[in-house]
């Protein structure tokens, strides 16, 4: 029966060595790494980047060549002309031009090149004849807008829009980064307090534990009271609760951990990350969510100059410059339905035009509302940047105020701790030479816990503070570059 119970300590042993031997620590910046590779949200950013890069293009067609033709057949029957009547008639017309807005100054291009081939059947004096009337033209034309979108102020706003747009979200995109880092840093730290909460707990029970041992030899010596011995076990009860209730908010983390990497129940946490040297920079940095509101209210600027603009009469100069022919045929039976392209293409005669035209809603209320309506949002974002700014400084205090207020708390409570450390070894000694009772040792020892839980606390408060520093200054990408996604 020995035999068998100590081969089951043996496999029991063999199985806790091999998880210890399996255990690793996983770093700050392996998390971060797997965190930002596993970020949802950060690959929505992703997406909505490469989506503004799309906008681009899209903004961009308004400078697209396009290419238009249009075609028809008309049969006629009869008429009067004054010196002739039409039998019938077979009109065949092609026409084709390319058109493009040059948005940066307005001017809208087009060239046109269109055919007509009239084949009729007409009456002279009685006499039956058929006629063939051929025609073409070369056409290039310009409107150029002298008012309204002069210099293509409304028709190049898209572009100027999209472009920004893909800047803000460009920017976004890091903001959103050093955001995943933090929450990262955050959660990781959380991991650490626990993991030191659970060792210290660990640390007190085995001492308590010992100390019940001991207690429990006193009693049965008869130098020890039975309030002594219940005390001692309390103890050890109270603390080991409290490690339960620490190792269930443990496992609750280790699973949304795992959502990011790979991680066992015996991995821990690396504590050199304490080691950091916290630096609490004077200098404002945080320039990124500024830059955002700048950029919003440049073109809220843009859009606000468009709406001015607008109120203008819409008084464009057109200038067109026209190659045209014709080919008449009539009197012979061997007219032909269709000329040949070479001999349409002979122009006889050349045409200049130089017009304008002019057209002004009258009113124009609308074009008024949608500025007054923008000039409001414009005097909005102007506020919205100043009070974002005040914020920002205020908070830059806060959490600076905050990373000194618990180094202060850290210096003190190490002195605590070292203080309840030396009180509990001597009321220990006492307690062996029967100079001071259980009761004393017990709350010491109670006390000694909770400092030392406490500043784990003030340890890992401290350096989340120092984290959300480092990223309203913008400085979270530059301690770890080597983590940022490439994108």
């Amino acid at each position: 029966m020995k035999k068998h119970i100590h081969i089951i300590f043996f496999f029991l042993f063999i199985g806790s060595f091999s998880q210890i031997l399996s255990a690793k620590t996983i770093s700050m910046e392996d998390y971060l790494k797997g965190y930002l590779e596993k970020s949802w949200k950060l690959k929505e950013d992703s997406l909505n980047l490469e989506k503004s890069k799309a906008g681009i293009e899209q903004a961009e067609a308004i400078d697209d060549y396009t290419l238009k033709s249009d075609g028809g057949y008309a049969y006629q029957k009869g008429g009067y002309q004054s010196s002739y009547e039409l039998d019938h008639a077979n009109v065949l017309s092609l026409g084709i031009s390319i058109d493009k807005m040059f948005s940066d100054t307005g001017t809208i291009m087009s060239l046109s090149h269109d055919l007509n081939d009239t084949l009729s059947s007409v009456k002279v004096m009685g006499s039956t004849s058929q006629s063939d009337l051929s025609k073409s033209s070369l056409s290039l034309s310009l409107i150029q807008p002298i008012l309204k979108n002069w210099m293509g102020i409304q028709s190049k706003l898209p572009k100027k829009i999209a472009a920004i747009d893909l800047k803000i979200k460009e920017i976004t995109y890091l903001e959103s980064i050093e955001g995943r880092m933090v929450e990262a840093a955050t959660m990781y730290l959380d991991w650490l307090y626990l993991h030191r909460q659970k060792t210290i707990l660990k640390d007190i029970i085995a001492k308590n534990t010992n100390l019940l041992k001991e207690t429990t030899s006193r009693f049965n010596a008869g130098i020890a009271e039975v309030s002594d011995l219940e005390s001692a076990k309390q103890n050890v009860m109270l603390f080991e609760n409290t490690l339960r209730e620490v190792d269930n908010a443990y496992q609750g983390l280790i699973l949304n951990i795992k959502r990011y990497i790979e991680v066992n129940e015996e991995d821990i946490p690396d504590d050199k990350v304490f080691d950091a040297v916290v630096k609490v920079s004077a200098e404002h940095k945080s320039q990124r969510v500024l830059e955002i509101l700048q950029l919003t209210k440049k073109q809220l600027g843009l859009s606000l100059e468009t709406k001015e603009n607008n109120l203008l009469p819409d008084l464009s100069l057109l200038l067109s410059y026209t190659l045209a022919g014709y080919d008449y045929q009539s009197g012979s039976n061997s007219a032909s339905f269709g000329k040949s392209y070479s001999d349409l293409m002979k122009f006889g005669k050349h045409e200049i035009f130089l017009g304008f035209q002019f057209s002004l809603p009258l009113g124009n209320d609308k074009a008024k509302g949608e500025l007054k309506a923008l000039k409001i949002d414009f005097q909005k974002m102007e506020n919205t940047l100043k009070d974002t700014e005040e914020s920002l400084l205020l908070k830059e205090k806060t959490i600076s105020d905050g990373i000194n207020i618990y180094f202060k708390l850290i210096k003190g409570q190490e002195d605590y701790v070292a203080s309840l450390e030396k009180k509990e070894a001597d009321q220990k000694k006492q307690y062996k030479q029967g100079q001071l009772g259980l009761t004393e040792i017990i709350r010491t020892s109670i006390d000694l816990s909770n400092a030392k839980l406490t500043l784990t606390k003030y340890i890992v408060q401290h350096y989340k503070y120092y984290y959300q520093l480092l990223e309203l200054q913008d400085q979270m990408m530059e301690q770890y570059q080597n983590l940022v996604p490439k994108n």
